[in-house]
């Protein structure tokens, strides 16, 4: 599927929610006529009512002249509605048209026609869907998180074991998520391939992706090229690279994954200071995974970047062999 299959797919979705929403408000309405016949009385003097309000401004081309009492009788009568509602045991906007985000009543664009943050996600969640990542968050997930895989042996470097080191680190992710909206906090996992990095940023994204914040996870390779296009193909940029690019600098969460794993350009380290740098300006916290040492990332990219990722990023190191050797990981995870 191409990416602007992608963007009208999600403009589908979305039509498809309306008429949902307008479905299920139908089928309320229907029950409660049933139930309490007078309502139905009610919403009938309603629309007459406001019949005949259209009809006297008309008539006094376009004047208010009347309308208090109008608006007077509309509100009693939305008053004897709302009570019986609430005498029969439900609540008073039972009957309203409900949306699945308020922001755009589900019209996937605000009043000054930007994507609303629920378009730009659902354009996300598809594109987790259509590389597989939507799959992989049912099974790499904090339920599935299964630290008896590493040894429990301690390390003659760090004094301290796989097991108990990654029991931690999975404990700072679940403050790092409890504290999301109150703390703001940027993170490197940093460690060997297979020791379970990404996993734990699956986890991370999972977590806070069913809590409704937008999150964009980019290998490190996707998130070079993302900008290698448009600094090359400006012109031929669709809509879905351009939200893209654009939830790079605005999404609650960004993910760079395998940070170092990317063909080197003169680009990359500039590229990766700006994001990094608006993002930390802007309060908006970045995961980052690599298999590089600090040493690395200065002689990768530059001082300048590296001084911004170890000054405002908490580095935490995964310790252990390549989990993906063992039968059993491959197994659970």
């Amino acid at each position: 599927m191409t990416k602007r299959e992608h963007y009208a797919q999600v403009l589908k979705q979305f039509d498809a929610k309306r008429i949902h929403n307008l479905k299920l408000q139908k089928q309320r309405t229907e029950k409660i006529y049933k139930l309490i016949p007078q309502i139905e009385d009610l919403d009938e003097k309603l629309r007459l009512n406001g019949l005949d309000l259209v009809k006297n401004m008309l008539e006094s081309h376009g004047t208010t002249r009347g309308e208090k009492n109008f608006k007077k009788r509309n509100q009693e009568l939305l008053s004897l509605k709302n009570n019986l509602l609430i005498q029969n045991g439900y609540k008073s906007n039972y009957l309203d048209l409900t949306y699945n985000c308020s922001k755009c009543k589900d019209e996937g664009f605000l009043d000054n026609n930007t994507p609303c943050i629920c378009f730009k996600q659902a354009l996300i969640n598809l594109a987790y869907k259509q590389s597989n990542l939507s799959h992989l968050l049912q099974t790499e997930n904090f339920d599935t998180f299964n630290s008896e895989l590493y040894s429990n042996e301690k390390s003659s470097d760090d004094g301290v074991s796989p097991r108990r080191q990654i029991e931690y680190i999975k404990q700072q992710s679940i403050f790092f998520i409890d504290a999301f909206d109150v703390k703001y906090q940027n993170l490197i996992f940093q460690g060997e391939s297979g020791v379970g990095k990404t996993f734990l940023c699956n986890c991370i994204a999972k977590t806070l992706l069913d809590i409704g914040k937008t999150v964009l996870y980019l290998s490190a390779g996707q998130f070079f090229t993302l900008f290698e296009d448009m600094r090359f193909n400006r012109t031929k940029l669709d809509m879905q690279s351009k939200l893209t690019l654009d939830a790079v600098f605005t999404c609650d969460l960004l993910i760079i994954d395998d940070l170092g794993s990317e063909f080197g350009t003169t680009f990359t380290g500039p590229d990766l200071f700006n994001i990094i740098n608006s993002r930390h300006l802007n309060l908006k916290p970045t995961i980052i995974s690599t298999n590089l040492s600090t040493d690395d990332l200065q002689n990768f990219y530059s001082e300048r970047v590296a001084s911004r990722l170890l000054g405002n990023y908490v580095l935490y190191k995964f310790l252990g062999a390549d989990l993906r050797l063992s039968q059993k990981y491959q197994q659970r995870l």
